[in-house]
């Protein structure tokens, strides 16, 4: 993880990845936890916003392992939300 620019080879990886991602149109789907481990929910919702198709789920508390935190929340986050580009796709 890249932190204040460097090492620099990391934070250009970063930096492309994330442009990958501001490009891209496909539909992604970004949950985060509060504190979060690496970013708080106000910096993730932030990220999610700059990119296209892309719904943010604050899950509330939790930090690194927010799938063992929340494992229901995130299963009837993800069917929905898989129904709902399903049929997005099928229009």
């Amino acid at each position: 993880m890249p932190i204040a620019g460097e090492p620099a080879d990391l934070y250009a990886m970063s930096e492309c990845d994330h442009a990958a991602l501001r490009a891209s149109i496909y539909p992604k789907l970004l949950f985060s936890g509060d504190p979060g481990a690496l970013i708080s929910p106000a910096a993730a919702g932030a990220f999610a916003a700059e990119l296209r198709n892309c719904r943010h789920i604050d899950l509330g508390p939790g930090a690194h392992y927010l799938q063992e935190d929340h494992p229901d929340t995130i299963g009837q986050a993800l069917r929905a939300w898989l129904n709902e580009i399903t049929v997005s796709a099928a229009a």
